[in-house]
């Protein structure tokens, strides 16, 4: 049988040599088929070299500080080398754990350059579409992890190193797009802890209520509330006399002023959303909510020259919150609920959510 393994995990190799920028789609289900079939996974690492200097310089010499900033055991920075969990459209070169660093040297690196059709038609969200033209020195374009790396060309460099993966992807800024994440938990029934989680749309994989900062939040805890409103407090429930009356009253506007029923939804979900937000940041425990990690994720879309990073923020409902009671799926998750605290719900949390949550102590405590 190790033959056969050692023969079929040659053949997938050589086929990712011959045809690396041809067929991704092929090597995935190789890769699946052997680890399905004799409990194997394929490792395949490609050659590569990126010349890393400061912008502007061709004589400064290697970016140093990098490594300090690295993830003691790469377990924050694998997801998004991996070429299974890739989005469509990118298509990961192999990139081994010492060569992520981008002051390992790495000969003939070469990652594919992927920036999605969305991130080019440059909308509002989006940054310009070359780096040199990008404002550095704006709040949006700061990193929590400090000063950005730039290589020769000036292109910003992923402060986690490399991902097998060049330009932009599907994010809409170079460098780093900034998150906020809640983390919202209460004492369950018979002395369980529960925490706030919504199901994505795109995965099925439970995850913090969060997403990406606006530009009209005015701070990241701000950012996280909103995203909470958003995201899990859709229910009818949450509606009190006032905000009905504010979205009645926006509709007989529209409606009189001839607006189709898709303009109406959307405006009256937006003011929706802000009403439930603004009431909810003055709700108990709301009002400063604790901030527990800041900092990079490891997000399947990252690359090497853009990247997420978040913000989280716990807050720890005691008794009820009519905002809360019960939660409600909206913006693009699929479902919305108070889920029970244990260690093998943490740990298939999306992306870098296991790590955050177990910022809280109580968390930490029952995942230990």
């Amino acid at each position: 049988m190790s033959g056969i393994v050692e023969r079929y995990k040659g053949f997938v190799e050589a086929y990712r040599q011959r045809h690396d920028n041809c067929n991704p789609g092929f090597f995935k289900c190789a890769k699946y088929a052997l680890k399905a079939f004799f409990g194997y996974s394929v490792k395949v690492h490609d050659a590569g070299k990126h010349i890393i200097k400061g912008p502007g310089n061709s004589n400064t010499p290697a970016a140093k500080g990098l490594d300090s900033r690295m993830v003691a055991g790469m377990n924050e920075h694998s997801v998004c080398r991996d070429p299974i969990e890739a989005p469509e459209g990118y298509h990961r070169v192999g990139v081994p754990d010492d060569k992520v660093s981008w002051n390992s040297p790495f000969e003939d690196y070469k990652p594919s350059e992927y920036n999605a059709v969305s991130v080019l038609r440059q909308p509002v969200w989006a940054d310009p579409l070359k780096p040199k033209d990008v404002n550095w020195k704006d709040k949006a374009h700061q990193s929590h992890l400090g000063e950005i790396k730039f290589d020769q060309t000036g292109m910003p460099l992923n402060p986690k190193g490399r991902t097998g993966t060049e330009g932009r992807g599907q994010l809409g800024k170079w460098g780093p797009n900034h998150a906020a994440d809640p983390i919202i938990t209460r004492d369950g029934p018979d002395g369980s802890y529960e925490l706030l989680l919504i199901k994505r749309g795109d995965n099925g994989q439970w995850a913090l209520p969060g997403g990406m900062v606006d530009p009209t939040d005015e701070s990241f805890s701000a950012a996280a509330i909103r995203e909470l409103a958003e995201e899990a407090l859709n229910s009818p429930e949450v509606l009190d006399d006032d905000i009905k009356s504010q979205l009645a009253s926006l509709e007989d506007q529209l409606k009189r002023k001839g607006k189709t029923d898709k303009e109406i939804e959307t405006r009256i979900t937006g003011l929706r959303n802000k009403l439930v937000f603004e009431k909810l940041k003055d709700s108990p425990g709301f009002q400063q909510p604790e901030e527990v990690y800041k900092g990079y994720v490891d997000d399947r879309r990252n690359t090497d020259n853009a990247w997420i990073e978040t913000a989280a923020y716990h807050t720890h409902i005691e008794g009820s919150n009519p905002y809360l009671n019960k939660p409600e799926a909206g913006d693009d998750a699929e479902h919305a609920q108070w889920v029970e605290v244990t260690p093998e719900l943490v740990n298939s949390l999306y992306a870098s959510h296991p790590d955050i949550v177990k910022n809280v102590p109580r968390i930490k405590e029952i995942c230990a």
